[in-house]
């Protein structure tokens, strides 16, 4: 999915994410569930290589439990290339 501002929910371990911009819709199905203390922060982290990068873990925080997903297998080419790890701050809504 592109850059943007995406609004996220979640309902029995699936994800929903969803573009306000460009209206790109995605949904993963958590593989764990993480949990956070009541002053963490929302956060997204992202594993990439390459050009590509697949979503690691959503984190609410607020004491809120959250999703993780391990990294998926890349070609031979990328698997030669060193991960980043990057982590973007979200803010959570009250809708």
């Amino acid at each position: 999915m592109p850059a943007g501002t995406y609004v996220i929910t979640q309902n029995a371990g699936v994800w929903f994410f969803s573009g306000e911009e460009t209206r790109h819709k995605g949904m993963a199905v958590q593989v764990a569930r993480t949990e956070s203390k009541k002053t963490d922060t929302a956060k997204l982290t992202f594993a990439c290589k390459g050009n590509h990068c697949a979503l690691r873990s959503v984190e609410p925080g607020g004491g809120e439990a959250g999703g993780y997903w391990p990294a998926p297998r890349r070609s031979k080419s990328d698997a030669e290339e060193l991960a980043r790890i990057v982590t973007i701050p979200a803010i959570l809504s009250a809708e």
